[in-house]
């Protein structure tokens, strides 16, 4: 025993005396070939409200539901491949004590198995209804797709004699089917007792005990196959740091690890948990904690403090001081009632409280590559040492004229290349414009396009001997 790691398990107890009530049906199974084949298609997923729809009352006894690890119940990715729920424990040890009322020393025991993925077309086997969706079901079924899953077996007790006849032990080691959390495909079957009695769940049905007398349950699961664990190690002999990675990876943790020989590293999961100190109070026996026609008080607000105070808050005739009543509970509740100091600011305060942030995700924008934009860049110098040259035939003419008009013929050519540069922009697909004074990036010859976009002659411009220019 000293490869299992201990792994602790929540385990409930729901005492049932004489049916009364019915069950809502919240986890809907398909039970016929034809459901099955049509689950996924129109009106099949179009099914009535989980209120209109009920399941018949829960027997009588003790029902156990016990609650998978978090780590079993997670989707794990690796790399690129599809995500894959890891296999859960299929065999699950209850034990159940029992001493009579003021007799704590004489003491009981009985115990079952639980095998969580036994398949049968019997549904008194004890199980759950099980639709097996894809192309190859079990060959238990004959090629049916509706089964049972799930049976209890009673474990023979040493101390009785010929109870060892019709016991159990282990016949079939490999997993029959791959049993997971989701089971047959439904997120809500391992937290839903009536989807899976019999894989994780167990009736007891208490005929062998007596009235008030008290009851604790042991439930301890594993995997009857090593190489199914998700603590096996994949290569024989183990290692501290591969233990320690298979470890991290569930989330679990075991002390004194580097401590340990390598053969006793752990590579066994054993999940375990228990109930303790429950009354059997008879077979006639009928839950007075809810009374017949006794309907509860709901009170709803935006936020888990603001319902509180509905709850809490005295029916109070005047709207207006209620309102001011539930505003200084709900700051309370806040733990921001001495931050305010008067109404209005108290108002805005819970107003702002009512909101949250959240990720803003990814902005994406579209921009012309290096090589585009440096070649655009070339394109402008070489227009204004064309424009540079242009000027020397009308020296005279500038002379005679002044150079305030040559300036503005200038300004005017200018404007010409940058509406030009503009257009080719805009076909080129550019979505962020930069500031004009900002270079371009991985560009030599200094130049922002974004500048030229906005009529802006950046300070570029003064290399080639023209002026700064702003159109």
């Amino acid at each position: 025993m000293s490869d299992y790691l201990l792994v602790p398990t929540n385990v409930q107890a729901f005492v049932v005396g004489k049916p009364s009530d019915q069950l809502y049906d919240l986890a809907h199974v398909p039970g016929t070939e034809d459901e099955v084949a049509n689950w996924y298609v129109g009106h099949h997923r179009k099914r009535a409200s989980f209120f209109d729809t009920k399941l018949g009352p829960l027997a009588t006894g003790i029902h156990l539901h016990w609650a998978l690890p978090a780590a079993l119940m997670r989707s794990r990715h690796v790399g690129t491949e599809p995500p894959t729920q890891p296999l859960i424990p299929n065999r699950w040890l209850v034990l159940r004590m029992w001493h009579a009322a003021g007799k704590p020393t004489t003491i009981s025991a009985k115990a079952w198995v639980v095998e969580s993925d036994y398949v049968s077309l019997a549904a008194d086997s004890g199980g759950s209804p099980f639709p097996f969706l894809g192309p190859n079901p079990p060959a238990e079924l004959k090629g049916m797709h509706c089964g049972h899953v799930g049976r209890a077996i009673a474990v023979p007790d040493p101390h009785v004699p010929g109870s060892d006849v019709g016991g159990w032990q282990e016949t079939h080691e490999k997993y029959r089917f791959k049993l997971n959390s989701l089971g047959w495909g439904d997120p809500s079957f391992a937290a839903y007792y009536p989807a899976c009695k019999g894989v994780l769940g167990f009736h007891d049905k208490m005929e062998d005990v007596a009235k008030d007398d008290r009851v604790t349950y042991l439930v301890i699961g594993w995997y009857s196959d090593p190489a199914s664990d998700p603590l096996h190690a994949a290569s024989q002999p183990d290692t501290v740091q591969e233990c320690k990675k298979r470890l991290a990876s569930l989330g679990w943790s075991y002390p004194n690890l580097d401590r340990l020989d390598v053969r006793a590293l752990p590579q066994r999961t054993l999940c375990n948990g228990g109930v303790v100190g429950v009354t059997w109070h008879g077979s006639d026996w009928t839950d007075p904690a809810t009374p017949a026609g006794a309907l509860p008080t709901v009170a709803i607000g935006g936020s888990a403090a603001e319902a509180l105070v509905a709850m809490l808050a005295p029916v109070q005739p005047d709207q207006k001081a209620l309102k001011a009543l539930q505003q200084v509970l709900c700051a309370f509740q806040l733990g921001q009632a001495t931050q305010v100091s008067d109404d209005d600011q108290l108002g805005d305060l819970l107003h702002r409280q009512s909101f949250g942030a959240v990720p803003g995700g990814t902005f994406w924008t579209v921009e012309p590559g290096r090589a585009a934009r440096a070649a655009r860049c070339r394109a402008v110098v070489a227009t204004a040492a064309v424009r540079e040259g242009s000027g020397a035939p009308r020296q005279a003419e500038r002379s005679a004229a002044g150079a305030r008009p040559a300036r503005k013929e200038g300004r005017v050519a200018a404007l010409a290349v940058v509406r030009v540069l503009g257009n080719l922009g805009e076909q080129t697909g550019r979505a962020v414009s930069r500031s004009p004074q900002e270079s371009c990036r991985g560009c030599s010859d200094g130049f922002c396009f974004g500048g030229f976009e906005k009529g802006h002659w950046g300070p570029a411009a003064k290399r080639g001997g023209g002026q700064g220019l702003q159109g």
